[in-house]
């Protein structure tokens, strides 16, 4: 089956309320097979908790892939631009979840 993992992802150290910021990402295919899916997309969410959970976090953004087929050990890289909301202060997480979609 594949496994499609993020091997990097790069985002600012620092960023203020209201701020656009760039999380750039690459992401490889550890499986034993390549993908079935003719599209997916990579959505980047931000949560103050360490642990993610769709409750606690909040969507920067998405990117959509309609590269086809990933094979094994091959990576792609891409990036999200969005705003940290108004109300965040503090320490927050970054993900990379991906969505699968149309299978072939």
């Amino acid at each position: 089956a594949p496994d499609l993992t993020v091997t990097n992802i790069v985002h600012p150290l620092n960023a203020q309320s209201g701020e656009n910021v760039t999380v750039r990402f690459q992401v490889t295919n550890n499986g034993e097979a390549a993908t079935t899916a003719l599209y997916w997309s990579d959505a980047v969410y931000i949560s103050a908790e360490e642990t993610f959970s769709y409750n606690n976090a909040t969507l920067l953004g998405t990117v959509m892939h309609s590269d086809g087929n990933l094979a094994v050990n091959q990576s792609y890289s891409d990036s999200v631009t969005g705003e940290i909301p108004i109300r965040f202060s503090g320490t927050y997480y970054v993900y990379d979840i991906r969505y699968y979609n149309i299978p072939n």
